[in-house]
């Protein structure tokens, strides 16, 4: 694995001379201060290595919906229903910060599934149950997406504001 090379410049603590060195991350290189003639230890930062997002952290959020589908259908004949179960998951989704493309992914699937369902069923019924579901999944979604947008501009806001 080839690393890049990092430049930083280091400031004497002794008498605040600014000297420029090079290394890999997470290196450890022996600096020796030609003004005053200190001696000290520079330890590169290591690189961000991206962490995997748990399984869980994927699993969770369909399991939500499927279970708010699953119940939503079982026990309650009608939209609104369906409606209310979606929105009882935007608290969690909000708290738990789940990835905001999950409930997209779920209704795009559930539109998926609605199609082949009126192609080799000609069940229209169950289509249109599968297609409001996949509706206010998709609803869910662009609630969570314009969550994360306006994080996004809040912090950007801050970042003007402060420099």
């Amino acid at each position: 694995m080839i690393r890049n090379k990092l430049t930083k410049s280091v400031s004497c603590p002794n008498c605040g001379l600014i000297i420029k060195v090079k290394g890999n991350p997470g290196s450890k290189i022996i600096l020796f201060c030609p003004r005053c003639e200190l001696k000290g230890i520079y330890t590169f930062p290591k690189e961000n290595i991206k962490k995997e997002i748990p399984f869980q952290r994927l699993v969770v959020p369909f399991l939500l919906l499927s279970l708010s589908l699953i119940i939503s259908s079982a026990f309650f004949n009608s939209s609104i229903f369906a409606f209310l179960s979606i929105l009882f998951l935007v608290p969690f989704f909000f708290y738990f910060n789940f990835d905001f493309r999950i409930p997209i992914i779920f209704s795009i699937t559930l539109f998926f599934i609605s199609s082949i369902i009126i192609t080799f069923y000609s069940s229209y019924e169950i289509s249109n149950r599968i297609c409001l579901y996949a509706y206010w999944s998709l609803c869910l979604g662009i609630i969570c997406v314009l969550k994360d947008y306006a994080k996004k501009i809040d912090l950007l806001n801050i970042r003007k504001i402060f420099g």
